[in-house]
């Protein structure tokens, strides 16, 4: 019993001489209006001081606001959500997450900048001074999503209405809509496919013998006297497809002064290419 007491009493010394002693709790001083702190998204200026777990205060550099607790402060852990990010817009006062997933609405707006910076075919292209704000956008795309049925696949689309109105392509609320990504794709490519028959190089329409032309789409093999009823007809058909598409996909989904700016779609198709 004795040796058994020995070798209890000694494993416990050396547990003791190995535990580090407790860190005494470093006091701070209290942080009071008027204090600079320094974080990692640059200096802030404390603004209130209403207890440990509640402080406020406002970046320099963009003016942005907060409330954090004082640790997270003398820690330099709170973030400027105004301060511009490499892509080149800010956050604002909202979150690019939710229940733990990437917002549809972020995704958007990460892809605005990513089309214009990085793809030859978006050069010129700009973003309007109100969508660099995230939570600006996001107010915008939330607004406009809630009527789509499925919300998960939708794309900005900048190309609609400065075709109708004929002006530069601006990403802002002003000239764009949302509209399913499958419309928006099914837009570029008739637009191209209307350019290419009207400039001739349209694989579509075939010559045959006795100087008649067939125009080859889906199951269509309609065949023409005179080439220009062969390009009409082509062009008709495509416009026709498309409007067919928009008309049941995206039309009733549309609001206000949207739905007034693409009523003329058809029309501007029409007078454009045929």
């Amino acid at each position: 019993g004795d040796v058994f007491l020995e070798i209890f009493w000694q494993a416990a010394k050396e547990v003791e001489a190995e535990t580090p002693p407790r860190r005494t709790q470093q006091k701070h001083e209290r942080l009071k209006a008027g204090d600079i702190v320094e974080t990692n998204s640059g200096n802030a200026e404390i603004t209130e001081y209403i207890n440990a777990n509640k402080v406020r205060l406002r970046f320099i550099s963009t003016g942005f606001e907060a409330i954090a607790t004082a640790e997270a402060i003398r820690a330099g852990r709170v973030k400027d959500r105004f301060l511009e990010t490499a892509s080149g817009g800010f956050i604002g006062n909202t979150t690019s997450h939710l229940s733990g997933k990437i917002k549809p609405s972020y995704t958007n707006w990460k892809n605005l900048f990513r089309r214009t910076q990085q793809r030859d075919n978006y050069k010129g292209v700009t973003i309007s001074p109100e969508f660099y704000n995230f939570e600006l956008f996001e107010q915008w795309y939330d607004k406009q999503s809630s009527r789509f049925p499925n919300q998960n696949n939708l794309a900005v689309d900048s190309d609609i209405i400065p075709f109708i109105q004929g002006g530069a392509k601006t990403y802002g609320k002003e000239t764009c809509f949302l509209i399913p990504h499958a419309i928006n794709t099914a837009f570029t490519k008739t637009v191209e496919s209307l350019n290419s028959i009207v400039s001739g190089k349209h694989k579509g329409i075939v010559s045959l013998p006795g100087e008649k032309y067939q125009v080859v789409t889906g199951n269509d093999r309609s065949i023409f006297d005179d080439r220009y009823s062969a390009v009409a007809y082509a062009i008709e058909i495509r416009i026709a497809n498309f409007m067919a598409k928009f008309r049941s996909e995206v039309e009733p989904f549309l609001i206000g002064d949207v739905l007034e700016k693409v009523s003329s779609l058809e029309k501007i198709l029409r007078d454009k290419f045929l």
